[in-house]
């Protein structure tokens, strides 16, 4: 399907959708919807459970608004956001930002000088190369990185009467104290590897 510059919306169930061309936007709010555009500059909106929106080109980006979603995006400056419950996001691209605002959820980058943002409880976030930051915010939540890169976890004190912040620990990820493509989450004050 070709539709340059245009906004496409598709309400079908289980539908399998791929574009090609630049500054496309596709909003689409069926279930089990996997979506795919190729080209700079497009945007996708998924709404409804188990479905997958995908871009690849410049300046792209994705937003998954289901449970058990995934927002993915493969260029350089693009950005993949979920919001629901088990959802993921994953970019491929220098400069590029996956947001997470689900319980447990993950938000993968997989470029330099890009951001994983995982916001709810549970979660994860993880950058696979130097210059780019993981950060976890939520309770109970784990972060990840390549050698060269930064790390930013929170700690909740979690008394009967409400969560709050106890911590905030941001370390490098040095091949010493901090090692690469380990798990840690904030624990007294300082990052520890996680043992789950």
């Amino acid at each position: 399907m070709t539709n340059k510059k245009n906004t496409i919306i598709n309400t079908g169930d289980e539908i399998n959708i791929t574009i090609k061309d630049k500054e496309t936007n596709l909003v689409a709010t069926g279930e089990m919807v996997k979506a795919l555009i190729k080209g700079d500059k497009s945007k996708i909106i998924t709404f409804e459970e188990n479905s997958n929106a995908m871009a690849s080109g410049e300046g792209a980006t994705t937003i998954a608004m289901g449970m058990h979603s995934t927002a993915s995006t493969w260029g350089d400056n693009a950005q993949a956001i979920a919001t629901s419950y088990s959802s993921h996001t994953i970019t491929w691209g220098d400069y590029a930002d996956a947001i997470m605002a689900g319980t447990y959820s993950t938000a993968v980058t997989k470029g330099e000088y890009s951001n994983a943002i995982a916001t709810r409880c549970c979660s994860i976030a993880s950058v696979k190369t130097k210059n780019s930051i993981a950060c976890a915010l939520g309770v109970n939540s784990k972060v990840e990185g390549a050698l060269g890169s930064w790390l930013i976890a929170v700690e909740w004190n979690l008394d009967a009467d409400k969560e709050k912040i106890k911590n905030i620990v941001v370390a490098k990820v040095d091949g010493k104290k901090i090692k690469p493509d380990v798990y840690y989450k904030a624990k007294n004050g300082k990052l520890v590897e996680c043992d789950d």
